[in-house]
């Protein structure tokens, strides 16, 4: 958010220890009651994230009119393929790194790589499953984290240091935090962000970017039947390789255009 709606300014300090506070939870749950990454995560996840979110729109002392106001600036200035764009970046940058990882790792142990293919979390099994895991990632998640990494960390930031540093220390927590995914796209989604977020001034532009590209990974998951085993060959280590390396750099590509096409409003402040 910011000041030209009316919303408060939330201090990074406030933010953080909200963001620790909350995150200790559901750690302390699993620990007390033995709960597995399963369904029951998930539910323990998306109970962290609305709480998270309920206070972030206190902290902001949002109102109707300031959501209306937000909105309508929004629909003003969204360019839904410069959106698509950043969206395809991250996945191909992620999607490549993951296939050149797996082939790597396939040539170093394929017995161990195997297992850890199939030993995955089975929790989107259901179609209620599959409504839980949809809320936390692809609507509480973009929320939750636009409003904290984009609208806070990275602003407050800006306010102590120069737009590319707090770009890059912002992008880098956010990266590191999405440690079970590929964190070089992370990272270089983040960065995008904080572009889209400095350049329009409305963090909703973000957030329906961050909806976007975590609804795309989300629609896989409806193939609830899908329990085969999986079997990596050389074969098909190769083709990962090949395929991965082509993705990655089809990726990087896009957002050194992204970032060389946007790089004046790197030199703007909130």
């Amino acid at each position: 958010m910011n000041n030209y709606f009316g919303f408060k300014e939330v201090k990074l300090f406030n933010a953080f220890i909200l963001f620790v506070l909350v995150s200790i939870i559901i750690p302390s749950l699993i620990v007390d009651f033995n709960l597995t990454y399963s369904d029951n995560y998930n539910f323990l996840s998306l109970c962290s994230n609305i709480t998270m979110f309920i206070f972030l729109l206190f902290m902001f002392r949002t109102s109707k009119d300031k959501v209306n106001e937000l909105f309508k600036d929004f629909l003003r200035k969204v360019k839904f393929a410069e959106v698509l764009n950043v969206v395809i970046t991250q996945v191909s940058i992620s999607l490549g790194s993951v296939l050149l990882l797996v082939g790597i790792l396939y040539f170093i142990n394929p017995d161990n790589l195997n297992f850890m293919l199939n030993s995955g979390s089975d929790n989107v099994t259901t179609f209620s499953k599959f409504i839980l895991y949809f809320l936390l990632v692809a609507i509480s998640a973009p929320l939750v984290e636009e409003l904290l990494f984009r609208a806070i960390f990275f602003k407050r930031m800006s306010r102590y240091f120069s737009t590319v540093i707090s770009m890059i220390v912002s992008s880098l927590i956010f990266g590191f935090l999405h440690i079970e995914l590929a964190v070089i796209g992370a990272i270089m989604f983040a960065t995008s962000n904080c572009i889209l977020y400095i350049k329009y001034k409305n963090i909703l532009i973000p957030i329906l970017t961050h909806f976007t590209n975590n609804l795309i990974s989300v629609l896989p998951q409806m193939n609830f039947s899908s329990n085969s085993p999986i079997l990596m060959t050389k074969d098909i280590a190769i083709s990962a390789l090949s395929i991965g390396f082509i993705l990655f750099l089809f990726g990087m590509f896009l957002f050194i255009k992204f970032v060389l096409l946007n790089k004046n409003y790197l030199k703007y402040n909130f």
